[in-house]
């Protein structure tokens, strides 16, 4: 892993008069969980792991079959998005009262996935697929907030827990982008801005554009919103930002698709990928990939700034800054 300076990643000096970048980018529902699967079954043909990135490329391909099935769903009024007034995301998931059709969705995802799963997690699928809506919702809880599910997640596999998640990433990306069409500037800004503003869930990278544009990713409804390079996303610190990332082999090969961002004052760290230098990299996707920089940033005792929904049991955080 090689340090590199310290003040914009690399690749991504600073330019003069640049345009202003949109805030917010919302996921593309025709097309954002099968992307996602192109990438994981791209990236698991070089991977230590590719039975794993091949399971999730297959959970991805199902999300996007269940998402364009996704049933209409309750939504906040104008009203209610009033009295937020900026200080809360207007489908917090730490607060907000899930519909019904979320457990259909899981229900589904739990059921189709026993095929592509490890032989030993496909009982425990099955289970899950069976099991009583009270016993879901609370998993729920400990995927969002890691509140009333604490207990609860020692039931979970690494498989079950991905499609749970797989289920809510679904239902939540239905829901933003239902609101951004049904009540047009619902979604903006809000107080904390190191957290989704549709949806209040810590990112699972940054993302690096065209122009140097930075965008934060969320883990759970897939929207990104735009945040100034070196600053740091949990502590918003300015000063001593490094970036790190793996050395290519012979010292002369391409750019890495994939750096860390690392913040002194917090002791904090985000990956950040690099879609200006490939168009098919995937927040969630490339995140996976890479987990060797997840574990060396561990070893020197600097915390994961984000989540990843389909590693919730490897002690990541919940997916709620709030909890």
């Amino acid at each position: 892993m090689s340090l590199l300076r310290s003040g914009a990643p690399e690749g991504a000096q600073e330019k003069e008069e640049l345009p202003e970048p949109d805030f917010l980018r919302l996921p593309q529902p025709g097309q954002c969980f099968s992307a996602r699967a192109a990438r994981l079954r791209q990236l698991a043909q070089n991977s230590a792991q590719p039975q794993f990135l091949r399971f999730c490329a297959h959970l991805a391909q199902a999300q996007q079959q269940t998402l364009e099935e996704f049933p209409a769903v309750p939504l906040p009024d104008a009203d209610v998005l009033a009295q937020l007034d900026g200080k809360l995301p207007p489908l917090p998931a730490h607060l907000y009262a899930r519909a019904p059709a979320w457990l259909e969705a899981l229900r589904h995802l739990a059921q189709r996935m026993q095929t592509h799963a490890p032989q030993g997690s496909r009982a425990a699928l099955a289970a899950l697929a069976r099991a009583r809506a009270e016993r879901l919702e609370t998993y729920a809880d400990w995927v969002l907030h890691g509140a009333r599910g604490e207990r609860a997640a020692g039931e979970l596999d690494e498989i079950c827990a991905a499609v749970l998640a797989g289920a809510l990433q679904v239902y939540w990306t239905r829901m933003v982008t239902d609101l951004a069409r049904r009540i047009p500037g619902a979604l903006g800004r809000i107080r904390d801005a190191t957290c989704c503003p549709c949806c209040g869930a810590l990112p699972v990278t940054s993302v690096l554009r065209g122009a140097g544009q930075r965008y934060l990713h969320c883990a759970l409804c897939g929207s990104q919103w735009h945040m100034e390079r070196a600053k740091c996303s949990h502590c918003e610190s300015t000063y001593g930002i490094t970036y790190q990332a793996p050395q290519p082999a012979d010292g002369r090969g391409q750019a890495p698709s994939v750096q860390v961002e690392v913040c002194s004052a917090c002791r904090h760290y985000l990956k950040i990928v690099h879609a200006e230098r490939d168009d098919t990299a995937d927040a969630l996707a490339d995140d996976l990939a890479t987990p060797t920089l997840d574990a060396r940033l561990n070893e020197a005792g600097i915390r994961r700034r984000g989540v990843n929904l389909m590693r919730l049991c490897e002690g990541m955080p919940a997916v709620s800054r709030a909890a």
